[in-house]
C-alpha cells in the first residue's frame, strides 16, 4: 500500500487543487511537503531592515517524521530586487533557522541596482540542501551542506530539538549600506525526509 502526503498549499474552497505525492515515487522520501507563494510567501524585507531575522513563512515538519540514519532535503527560492536603478543595490547574507537554531552563511553576496537576483538550490528549485542525520537524546546532529555550485553554506548542525514537531525558516540579513529600496522575498520552500529504512 503506498503512502501519500500532500505537497501543495490548498485553499478550503477548492480542495480542488491538492496534489497528493505517492512517496514511493520520490526516491525513498517518507515525507515531502513543498509550499509555493502566490507571488509570494512571506512579506517582503526592505534593504533599510538591516537586522538579522527570518522570513514570517514557517515551514513546521510534523514531529516523529524524522529518525537516525534520514536524509534530509530542504529546497527553496528567494528572489531579491536591487532596488532603484540609480541606488546602491544590495548586499546581503543567508541562512536557515532549523528548530530555533540559527546557520547563517558566512559568505556576503551582492545584487546589483536596479536588477533582481535569485537565490535557489542548483537546478532551480528542484535543488536540494543534504543534511545528514544522525539524532541523540532527541537532539539532532550532522553537516549542513548544499548540492551543487552556488553560494554555499557548510556548517556543523548542532543539537536541534526534533522530539517535537520541528520549524524551518529560510534567514536573511541586509549588509550595512544596503539601498532603502531594496527588497527581498521569500517565493517558496519545501523539505523532504529521505531513509533507506521505510
Amino acid at each position: 500500500m503506498s503512502t501519500y502526503f500532500l505537497g501543495t498549499t490548498v485553499t478550503s474552497g477548492d480542495p480542488g487543487q491538492a496534489q497528493w505525492l505517492n512517496t514511493a515515487t520520490l526516491g525513498g522520501a517518507k515525507y515531502n511537503v513543498w509550499q509555493v507563494g502566490n507571488p509570494v510567501l512571506s512579506t517582503p524585507i526592505p534593504g533599510s531592515d538591516l537586522s538579522q531575522q527570518a522570513f514570517d513563512y514557517t515551514l513546521t515538519v510534523p514531529a516523529g517524521r524524522i529518525a537516525l540514519g534520514d536524509t534530509f532535503n530542504l529546497r527553496f527560492l528567494i528572489q531579491a530586487d536591487g532596488g532603484d536603478a540609480l541606488g546602491a543595490g544590495g548586499q546581503f547574507k543567508w541562512g536557515l533557522t532549523i528548530g530555533g537554531v540559527p546557520y547563517l552563511s558566512p559568505i556576503v553576496l551582492g545584487v546589483s541596482p536596479g536588477a533582481f537576483g535569485s537565490i535557489t538550490a542548483p537546478n532551480g528549485i528542484d535543488g536540494v540542501f543534504v543534511v545528514a542525520i544522525n539524532p541523540v537524546d532527541a537532539l539532532l546532529s550532522g553537516m549542513l551542506s548544499v548540492a551543487g555550485s552556488f553560494d554555499v553554506l557548510i556548517q556543523p548542525l548542532l543539537n536541534v530539538p526534533i522530539a517535537g514537531p520541528v520549524d524551518i525558516n529560510i534567514l536573511w540579513e541586509w549588509q550595512a549600506g544596503t539601498d532603502p529600496t531594496a527588497s527581498v522575498d521569500l517565493l517558496s520552500l519545501g523539505f523532504e525526509v529521505n531513509s533507506a529504512v521505510p
